[in-house]
């Protein structure tokens, strides 16, 4: 097996997890949590041999959210986070912490 073979395994291992969770809004704590581990088993192999970057994980992250996820999520992050650059992908850990911080909201209503 030629070695390029199981590093694009893992790349499209994350992009075809990303599409799939993009397509199914988050509805509470554990869906989030569940999406956070499962996307960084899948990103540590391909961060380990220089095939992502943190940006580019930052990235891949916030698509694996809904866009009526996106919209809960731009709600809270860009009143926290004014100086944030309209190109620029919110790091990781905002992004899931400003997710369990909205389900764990919802859940209390």
């Amino acid at each position: 097996m030629p070695p390029d073979v199981p590093s694009r395994q893992c790349t499209e291992e994350v992009f075809q997890y990303v599409i799939w969770s993009m397509e199914c809004p988050m509805n509470n704590e554990e869906d989030i949590l569940n999406y956070y581990n499962h996307f960084l088993d899948l990103c540590k192999p391909l961060l380990n041999m220089h095939l992502l970057d943190e940006k580019e994980q930052n990235m891949l992250f916030w698509y694996g959210f809904s866009p009526i996820n996106h919209t809960m999520l731009l709600c809270n992050l860009l009143p926290s986070f004014p100086e944030q650059p309209p190109t620029a992908y919110f790091c990781l850990k905002k992004v899931f912490c400003a997710a369990c911080n909205i389900f764990s909201q919802l859940a209390s209503l």
